[in-house]
């Protein structure tokens, strides 16, 4: 609701195969939906459900090429009621000072709310210093009370911010900003492509060639595969 009330959102086409998957033995599914507005060239939102034991929600918001904001990365993941984690940031396509105080220096007084959500991620899968921010909201718990008491109204409150700061911002469509901001998204996507151990997941409940598609056509569509091949998913027997 908040999305359609503040945002002039229109749905973008995505393939059938990607929108929605079902495992006919497991049960567990996978939907996504795709949309753009004035000023996102491309909104995703993924919810992977597999009952009790894993619920996972994923979304990226992707400003147009004439703004150089950073895209908002938010994971919320449930592997069971005792170990929650939780993931939110606006990803700065660079590190530059006065891009990190123009852009994230704003949250400091938001995050500072949240002490419980003042955590720091493991270097295992992600490296902080790119496309992550000092004001990374991360938190893991080993039950779900926190998720109303911290992780909603601090998710809230990041993407209430996030919104009003989009549309405060005045575009660039000079070509050449607009040509660098596009390779700095391709390098965002390539990264993350290349770091998400949810692939492996994809991969063990709907196959390796699903999973490839799924991360390198639709979740980072600006991604390459590597020539030698993803990470976290490795194919099947033959």
């Amino acid at each position: 609701d908040y999305m359609k009330k503040h945002l002039d959102l229109k749905d973008l086409p995505m393939t059938k195969t990607h929108s929605y998957q079902e495992d006919p033995v497991k049960k567990n599914r996978i939907e996504s939906w795709l949309f753009e507005s004035k000023e996102f060239r491309r909104i995703r939102l993924t919810y992977l459900d597999a009952g009790k034991k894993t619920q996972v929600f994923n979304s990226v918001w992707y400003p147009r090429y004439s703004y150089d904001a950073p895209p908002l990365g938010i994971d919320f993941i449930s592997f069971g009621e005792k170990n929650v984690l939780c993931v939110m940031d606006l990803q700065p396509l660079v590190q530059d000072a006065d891009y990190l105080e123009k852009y994230i220096d704003p949250l400091i007084p938001m995050r500072s709310k949240y002490e419980a959500l003042c955590g720091r991620m493991t270097e295992r899968f992600y490296d902080e210093k790119e496309f992550f921010s000092s004001q990374l909201l991360f938190g893991r718990f080993d039950n779900p009370a926190p998720v109303k008491e911290f992780l909603f109204p601090a998710m809230c409150e990041y993407v209430e911010y996030y919104v009003k700061m989009m549309k405060e911002q005045t575009p660039n469509e000079d070509p050449a900003f607009m040509a660098k901001i596009e390779q700095l998204h391709e390098k965002y996507d390539q990264y993350s492509a290349e770091k998400d151990p949810a692939a492996a997941l994809f991969a063990a409940n709907w196959g390796h060639d699903w999973a490839e598609s799924f991360v390198y056509d639709f979740l980072f569509d600006k991604a390459e595969v590597p020539e030698g091949g993803s990470k976290f998913i490795k194919p099947g027997p033959k």
